[in-house]
């Protein structure tokens, strides 16, 4: 076999299915035998429970499973809409790219898509992957040969940008003093909901006089200017990368209202975010009926 031959030959992730739902609580959900998925909450928030594991799918907070594996949704909101991606591989080749190019890039990749029935929750910063499965739903006009190199493209894309988030999560912590990084473990699962100092203290095992006085030293800001920045740069990110709404955007990033919203980010960066979202202009078409319900079981 020729050198051409054998790049040409590889692993390539295939696309089986992107819809986006409001998932059922009584039901069972299942990530098939050499399947991944991936689930992340458009609108609202809710529980996902996958064998042991359990996520809070909520703003930026994501999950990739891969199975066999199956899974149900508890405490959700009356909002809650899953986008749910499910994707095999297969074997092929995409102008010579495939799995083995994003494992040199990303290696924490190569891990990633060997794992079976497992359940692994990440964060998703800069919306790189919200982006990405907007731009999924965008392929479906394509002609059939463009459409199949953009969606493998992205598809890699999207590996790519969960090993960089995890990376990402595991090289923090052992930049920090162990309880502030407990601290700033707790914020960044929980920013998008209300939580008080006296919640991020709890978490990080210590008393909160102390670490209002910790947490400064190791971070530069306040516990309060370090979640009120983290919000804003949640929201920068949906404003530069998809047209949610304003209102979803305050509701996603965990403040209170739309127009509270609309004034500390107007506070903190100086600009509305419609002027915001101008100033940047990469917003992209989206559907949400586009795509077909995923296949679910009764539970048993």
């Amino acid at each position: 076999m020729d050198e051409m031959t054998r790049g040409a030959l590889q692993r390539i992730p295939s696309l089986v299915s992107l819809s986006t739902i409001a998932m059922a609580a009584d039901f069972q959900y299942e990530c098939p035998s050499g399947m991944f998925s991936l689930l992340c909450a458009v609108t609202g928030n809710g529980t996902l429970n996958a064998g042991e594991k359990s996520v809070l799918l909520a703003g930026s907070r994501m999950a990739f499973l891969s199975g066999s594996l199956r899974y149900r949704i508890h405490d959700a909101s009356r909002d809650l809409a899953v986008s749910r991606l499910d994707f095999s591989t297969s074997l092929g080749g995409i102008c010579g790219y495939g799995l083995a190019q994003i494992a040199e890039q990303f290696p924490q990749s190569r891990d990633l898509m060997e794992e079976h029935g497992s359940c692994i929750e990440f964060e998703d910063p800069g919306a790189v992957i919200l982006s990405s499965l907007r731009n999924l739903q965008t392929f479906s006009a394509f002609p059939p040969e463009a459409r199949n190199l953009q969606t493998t493209l992205t598809l890699c894309a999207i590996i790519g940008g969960i090993s960089a988030a995890i990376d990402l999560r595991n090289s923090r912590r052992h930049c920090y003093n162990q309880h502030v990084r407990k601290a700033l473990d707790y914020i960044e699962a929980n920013y998008m909901v209300s939580i008080s100092t006296e919640d991020i203290a709890r978490a990080a095992g210590v008393h909160v006089g102390h670490l209002h006085r910790i947490f400064p030293e190791e971070t530069g800001m306040t516990i309060g200017e370090y979640l009120t920045h983290l919000r804003i740069e949640k929201a920068k990110s949906l404003l530069m990368h998809t047209d949610i709404p304003n209102a979803s955007i305050a509701a996603r990033t965990g403040i209170s209202s739309q127009q509270y919203f609309c004034r500390l980010f107007k506070k903190e960066t100086g600009m509305s975010p419609q002027e915001y979202r101008k100033s940047y202009a990469l917003t992209c078409g989206y559907d949400p009926e586009f795509y077909p319900a995923p296949i679910m079981t009764p539970t048993t």
